[in-house]
């Protein structure tokens, strides 16, 4: 991928993309994500759920969805701190993208996402 993207596969259920730092640093150092601005594109349950979970220990979460509804939920409930149907317009703001949306709508996502 261009732009210092790179693929990593974290769970079978996820999708990630991400830039400029290695694997072995997210996985050894525990306060890797506090500075970075993670992008989740899809908040139904698990997107939301993994929102959630990051709450506190990244510096912004940003909540991509197309469904209405659930981005007024994920205001409301303050999931995340962005909450937006349009991907182009904030993700030029994340360091690290999740793919949280179904297999099928992931793959799609792959072939647009700006290279």
């Amino acid at each position: 991928m261009q732009n210092g993207l790179r693929f990593i596969g974290l769970h079978s259920a996820f999708y990630i993309l991400y830039s400029s730092f290695s694997l072995v640093c997210i996985m050894n150092d525990d306060s890797f994500f506090i500075e970075q601005s993670i992008c989740i594109i899809g908040l139904g349950l698990m997107g939301g759920s993994l929102a959630l979970a990051l709450r506190g220990y990244c510096n912004r979460i940003i909540g991509v969805d197309q469904n209405p509804a659930t981005l007024a939920l994920a205001r409301e409930k303050n999931v995340v701190d962005i909450a937006t149907a349009d991907l182009a317009k904030v993700l030029p703001q994340a360091e690290l993208v999740i793919l949280a949306a179904p297999v099928r709508t992931n793959l799609a996502l792959l072939e647009i996402i700006p290279q």
